[in-house]
């Protein structure tokens, strides 16, 4: 019985500590994601390289009078499967460097 009761309490402590930090990974996932941005309908390139992917972006942005540097833009993918058959045209998933940014491109979003 003297064993089982500092385990007990060890286990305790543990699944506390567990549960914190799962509520803190998600507060920073949901953070990260905030910054996202998901564009349809730009057409892709058969070679499309990171370079072509983050100009078409600042190019598609400045058509609705949103100024962005190629170094706000942290990241840009295109999402799922390339495929040539079907003749779909895969979203750019990219993230701007600052909220600030994100939240005006996402007003000016119904100006294109």
């Amino acid at each position: 019985m003297k064993k089982i009761k500092p385990l007990a309490e060890e286990n305790e402590k543990l699944e506390n500590e567990v549960e914190r930090l799962n509520n803190k990974n998600e507060a920073l996932k949901s953070n990260s994601k905030r910054k996202n941005v998901l564009k349809h309908g730009i057409l892709e390139s058969i070679e499309e390289k990171q370079d072509d992917l983050t100009a078409l972006i600042t190019t598609t942005l400045s058509a609705i009078d949103m100024r962005i540097e190629k170094s706000e833009i942290d990241r840009a993918l295109r999402l799922g499967k390339k495929t040539n058959r079907d003749g779909k045209i895969r979203p750019i998933l990219f993230a701007i460097t600052t909220l600030h940014k994100n939240i005006q491109v996402l007003k000016n979003k119904k100006k294109n």
